[in-house]
């Protein structure tokens, strides 16, 4: 059985929340920060028009897929955009805020 110690849990975060972190306190930091979250936004428009101009399926090969196999794709690639979105808001949020 594993029991885990809850008073020492910083909250989660990880990685992204340490990069900001770090980021934020270097000069022109808050700028930078601002900038990567809007590059974010960006990868995560790029996935979600990815997935509506179909130019994913170049990249796949789906003769032997079952037939419901583009709709997961299309629906994994696009949930993808969508997590990229959010993430670059926040830390877009985080550099403007400061």
């Amino acid at each position: 059985m594993c029991i885990r110690d809850r008073t020492q849990d910083d909250g989660g975060g990880g990685t992204t929340k340490a990069a900001v972190s770090w980021l934020l306190e270097q000069p022109f930091g808050p700028l930078v920060t601002a900038l990567a979250g809007c590059a974010l936004v960006a990868v995560g428009v790029a996935q979600m028009w990815r997935v509506k101009t179909d130019r994913w399926r170049s990249s796949i090969r789906l003769e032997d897929a079952p037939n419901y196999a583009p709709r997961i794709i299309q629906f994994a690639i696009f949930g993808r955009g969508v997590l990229f979105v959010l993430v670059g808001l926040f830390v877009t949020l985080a550099g403007r805020t400061g």
